[in-house]
């Protein structure tokens, strides 16, 4: 009986010590796996995500000389494969090589030539041309970006002009009063004839006829280039050129021979009390045309004004 209770309680001892080994095993596994489980999962959004990885998709490569950039790309490449599965130590050296690497690139000095000028064409409009809200804007966008040196990259050097153009073409104009200039050109017709002894007559009787349908002669009078205009001023002379667009601002048609009005040299004028005589206007658009008419000075530009249909024909 004895000898009975001492096995049992023999194997009563082996149950337990078995029990705490199955216990000690599965609290160790669980350890080594919580441990493992730690550093499987290892921050790396420093690198994939939010890191040196995505700052390296917001550089740009002209920025850079090109030893430099290359040496940089190959060392993102070697350390771009980075995932979860890594231990954090790997993370780490990946990011510091990345970073290491980035410092390390060489800037290349900057080409003004664009932004230098947005700049210049900045300093050449008027104020009082456009409206106070598109004018204001546009002085904060220039302001802004008027800061350039070649010690910027040059993408930073191509956003800011790209940013003084874009505010520039979104200026809105302000329509012209013309009270006063259609009065001064009127006078101007009257007063400032300096013609030679060949075309007097022909101006005197345009000039004493000129609101009349009366056929201009033009074979007496020299003939020139719209791009010579300027050096005839005073002359009643025949003008030819290509009409690039027919625009009417306000009550005033311009027939302009360049593509920006405000920096060609010469321009035809129809008033808005001479408009009837030209109720098709728009076919001398994109037309090889001979003007007819005194040459004037208006702000330094040489024009003529269009008074009857006779002065203008389709070459």
């Amino acid at each position: 009986m004895k000898k009975l209770f001492y096995i049992h309680k023999r194997g009563r001892t082996f149950l337990v010590v078995c029990f705490m080994l199955i216990v000690s095993t599965v609290t160790i596994s669980s350890i080594v796996s919580a441990d493992a489980s730690t550093e499987v999962s290892a921050d790396v959004s420093t690198v994939v995500n939010t890191g040196v990885i995505k700052t390296t998709n917001t550089l740009t490569e002209s920025d850079y000389t090109i030893g430099s950039w290359a040496e940089y790309q190959a060392v993102v490449k070697a350390n771009n494969s980075i995932t979860t599965g890594n231990l954090q130590s790997a993370i780490d050296a990946a990011t510091v090589a990345i970073t290491t690497a980035k410092a390390a690139l060489v800037p290349v000095s900057g080409n003004l030539t664009n932004h230098t000028g947005v700049i210049k064409t900045t300093n050449t409009l008027t104020e009082s041309d456009y409206t106070i809200g598109s004018w204001a804007e546009y002085q904060a966008v220039v302001k802004a970006n008027n800061s350039i040196t070649t010690g910027n990259l040059q993408s930073a050097i191509d956003a800011a002009t790209v940013a003084i153009t874009t505010a520039k073409a979104a200026l809105v104009p302000v329509s012209g009063n013309l009270t006063n200039y259609d009065e001064a050109t009127k006078s101007s017709f009257k007063s400032t004839l300096t013609l030679s002894k060949t075309t007097e007559k022909v101006a005197k009787k345009v000039t004493k006829k000129f609101t009349k349908t009366t056929t201009v002669a033009t074979d007496s009078v020299r003939t020139y280039s719209y791009t010579e205009a300027k050096n005839h001023m005073g002359e009643f002379v025949n003008i030819t050129g290509i009409v690039v667009d027919v625009v009417t601002p306000k009550d005033t048609t311009y027939l302009n021979f360049c593509s920006d009005r405000k920096v060609c040299e010469f321009q035809v004028v129809v008033f808005s009390s001479d408009s009837s005589s030209f109720p098709n206007i728009k076919q001398y658009e994109g037309k090889n045309i001979t003007i007819s008419g005194l040459i004037e000075e208006y702000k330094g530009r040489a024009q003529i004004i269009l008074k009857n249909p006779d002065q203008i024909k389709i070459n």
